[in-house]
């Protein structure tokens, strides 16, 4: 029966990183289907909101002083990453640059 076992720990080790793998795949299929598409439709809809202050909400982990949210002002876009701008209490304004697929929300300030 030891064998089972030893069977079993090798499976379990081969598979480990198999979400790892397939997240890197989907990856390089969006990357794929962008230059098929010639781009994606969120860099179109961002590239309205340049120059404009908008409130940015994103649970990536990035933080903005303690929030997941922050008030912005849009300086550039392109197909896969947006620079913006903001303040904060400690540094004072600082820029940014972060992938447009990492952005879960926007609210423009009018």
């Amino acid at each position: 029966m030891e064998w089972a076992g030893w069977i079993s720990l090798i499976l379990m080790l081969c598979f480990v990183a198999y979400p790892a793998r397939v997240r890197a795949v989907e990856k390089k299929v969006k990357r794929l289907e962008r230059k098929v598409n010639g781009g994606t439709d969120m860099s179109k809809i961002f590239n309205d909101l340049v120059g404009k202050e908008c409130i940015m909400k994103t649970d990536e982990g990035l933080s903005f002083a303690g929030s997941t949210s922050v008030k912005c002002q849009v300086l550039d876009v392109d197909d896969e990453w947006i620079k913006f701008s903001y303040m904060t209490k400690k540094e004072g304004k600082k820029i940014k640059i972060m992938r447009i697929d990492a952005i879960d929300s926007v609210d423009v300030v009018e």
